[in-house]
């Protein structure tokens, strides 16, 4: 009977040793095998969504680019018209001056006419000659552009900033001095406003260093509102630090509606 208990529990042990744990294993490792299988099949698909993500920021960027791109491009065909009707200006003037040179040949030969009415009319001719120079002069100054602008030297646009400032109706308007300012160009008035104005001719974008140097020169010459003029744009950077500190940042549009303002004043 002992022997015949032992006999079993043998067969037991084999059937499981041999059957039962192989199936076990071979059911985790097929478990383990699945489990992969949904990590990399999660992992993939994380991939895949990262991969799309970036593919739209990409696409994103590039419609930004083109965007940027066209309005420049459009910008630079406005300024383009604009030096195309100052050069007809320029020749019409050179047609005037021609004309001009004609009076004065006839002149010579009233003179031995009439000299009494050859200098009345000589008068006449230089009074006609220096408003037309006086207009046209005038005239090439209004119609600066921001083509011209960005050819400017930086002591240069300061002095033209002043200029359309006093045109838009700011006074006491004032150049610092070229070294020592403290971050501050030009002081104007408007409105029982005192601003304190850097003026930064780039060919790049602004970042936070004008902003800064403008908000401690407002405190030093006691304005009220501290900015900074450029022909060209800010930074992301610059520009929440001007909305924490109070700067006003006037860019090149703010810049070229200043122009059209004075233009639609002049006539």
């Amino acid at each position: 009977m002992v022997i015949l208990v032992i006999f079993l529990a043998f067969i037991v042990f084999y059937i499981y040793r041999m059957i039962i744990m192989p199936i076990q294993e071979m059911r985790r490792e097929r478990e383990r095998l699945e489990q992969e299988a949904r990590f990399q099949q999660e992992r993939e698909r994380q991939e895949k969504k990262r991969q799309e993500k970036e593919q739209k920021e990409r696409e994103q960027r590039e419609q930004e680019r083109k965007e940027r791109e066209r309005i420049e491009k459009g910008r630079r065909e406005q300024e383009q018209r604009k030096r195309e009707q100052h050069r007809e200006r320029i020749r019409a003037f050179a047609e005037l001056l021609q004309q001009s040179d004609e009076l004065w040949q006839q002149e010579e030969e009233w003179r031995e006419k009439d000299h009494q009415w050859v200098q009345m009319e000589r008068r006449e001719t230089k009074r006609l000659i220096t408003a037309l120079i006086r207009m046209l002069l005038f005239e090439a100054e209004r119609r600066i552009g921001l083509f011209e602008i960005d050819k400017m030297e930086g002591h240069q646009f300061e002095y033209y900033c002043a200029g359309l400032l006093q045109k838009l109706n700011f006074s006491s308007v004032e150049v610092t001095k070229g070294s020592g300012d403290q971050g501050v160009d030009i002081i104007a008035i408007k409105d029982s406003v005192r601003y304190a104005i850097q003026c930064k001719r780039y060919s790049s974008t602004l970042g936070n260093s004008p902003v800064q140097e403008v908000n401690a020169g407002k405190q030093l010459y006691r304005c009220h509102v501290a900015v900074v003029l450029t022909n060209q744009y800010f930074t992301p950077g610059a520009k929440q630090l001007a909305s924490a500190t109070g700067v006003l940042l006037w860019d090149r549009d703010k810049l070229e509606d200043m122009i059209k303002q004075v233009d639609n004043i002049s006539h």
